[in-house]
């Protein structure tokens, strides 16, 4: 167990998950596989929500092909508030070119994840980025 996992106090609630995605039925299978971890989950479908809303929750899942806003743009205007570095925002999208990437890494993203997603990346990155929270696989 490392030193940082030791001292963090477990938190008795579920942590509060954004995922912002244009596609309903992507919205249903991520939002499946967060809530089997132990997650409460919010679906929105663009990014001026993820914006205006984004301190509510413990993390934010942005799709990058947003209607009205690309999700780097997203990321970017989060990372622009005070609020915003605090919080961990997850890319996930299909676009796995290095391009993207690369725009995902200016942006101050604190990871990056190809659809589609599986439980066990799932768990993974919320073991990274919310240790506080005891998560596991139902």
């Amino acid at each position: 167990m490392s030193e940082q996992n030791k001292n963090t106090k477990l938190v008795a609630r579920q942590p509060a998950v954004l995922f912002v995605d244009d596609l309903s039925i992507v919205q249903q299978a991520v939002s499946s596989i967060l809530r089997s971890i132990g997650c409460e989950v919010k679906c929105a479908y663009n990014g001026l929500y993820a914006i205006n809303n984004f301190r509510k929750f413990d993390i934010v899942f942005l799709d990058i092909g947003l209607p009205d806003l690309s999700g780097i743009e997203v990321c970017a205007r989060i990372r622009a508030d005070n609020d915003g570095k605090k919080i961990p925002v997850i890319a996930l999208t299909a676009h796995d070119d290095s391009e993207t990437v690369s725009e995902c890494q200016v942006a101050e993203f604190d990871g990056y994840l190809v659809k589609p997603l599986t439980q066990e990346q799932a768990l993974l990155v919320m073991q990274k980025y919310l240790p506080q929270f005891a998560m596991g696989a139902s």
